[in-house]
């Protein structure tokens, strides 16, 4: 997300004003520290409003899977022997549609969890899990003395105003007929933004005041370079077991292009 808004930068000479992101629900993208990058980003005015809308649990098909699919197409009919071979299928696949794609491999990511350690309000635990999964955030820039930091952070149950949930109950206890069938009684759920100024939903300690902040301090790595997050333990036995298998199956004379793709890999690239 952060090389996307670097790259906009780029091309672009200034930060975009609005980011919509959209995400599936793994833990991998719906963390604390997601929250809080996307919290930092208003801060520091790289940006001025961020929706972070995450998809409910067994959601259907979304846009971004056409794409998915697409790549799963062009190799279908076609094999890939080396990692140029990849990214060269891809981008010509891309380059027939009205879509582009580029590939970037990436080897080191900064430990983002490191840089958040101690700065984090410990309430957002629970919002990612089960009935009180949020599905919708938004952070914006204000100047408010209720928000030291420039942020006014509000989240809620889903990404639109009013939705039907079905709610599990006794058939005998349903209204409609599909839940005296099926047990399951279609609900209307209206979807404030929280946490509310007043009532129901508001901060006992912030009466009057909608929203709140996730960052209780600003980050800061005094050596101005972050650690990078580990590889796995089994990474190098598992890059050599390739390299190997390789070897062994491509003819040193027939197959030279391939092993010598992965050969100059390897010497280059490859994550010590």
């Amino acid at each position: 997300m952060l090389a996307q808004i670097e790259d906009w930068k780029n091309r672009n000479g200034y930060y975009p004003e609005e980011v919509y992101l959209q995400l599936d629900g793994g833990s991998e993208n719906a963390n604390q520290y997601l929250l809080a990058m996307l919290e930092l980003l208003v801060v520091k005015r790289m940006c001025r409003l961020i929706y972070f809308t995450r998809l409910p649990t067994g959601h259907t098909h979304e846009d971004i899977d056409a794409c998915f699919a697409l790549i799963w197409l062009c190799f279908r009919s076609e094999s890939c022997e080396t990692l140029q071979g990849y990214k060269k299928t891809i981008e010509e696949t891309f380059a027939e549609t009205n879509l582009k794609a580029k590939m970037k491999d990436i080897y080191v990511i900064p430990n983002y969890q490191f840089f958040f350690e101690g700065c984090i309000d410990g309430k957002l635990a629970r919002l990612h899990h089960d009935m009180q999964t949020q599905h919708q955030w938004r952070f914006e820039a204000v100047n408010s003395v209720h928000f030291p930091d420039g942020c006014k952070t509000t989240f809620k149950a889903y990404s639109s105003d009013k939705v039907v949930e079905f709610v599990k109950k006794p058939k005998q206890q349903c209204i409609g007929i599909i839940g005296q069938y099926t047990g399951l009684e279609a609900t209307t759920l209206y979807c404030p933004w929280y946490p509310s100024a007043n009532g129901l939903g508001s901060d006992p300690n912030r009466q009057g005041v909608e929203g709140f902040y996730i960052l209780r301090n600003i980050p800061n790595i005094m050596t101005g370079t972050l650690p990078p997050c580990a590889f796995p333990a089994t990474a190098k036995a598992a890059i050599e077991e390739t390299l190997t298998e390789i070897r062994s199956r491509y003819d040193i004379h027939d197959d030279a292009l391939i092993r010598n793709a992965w050969s100059e890999w390897s010497e280059l690239w490859a994550p010590r």
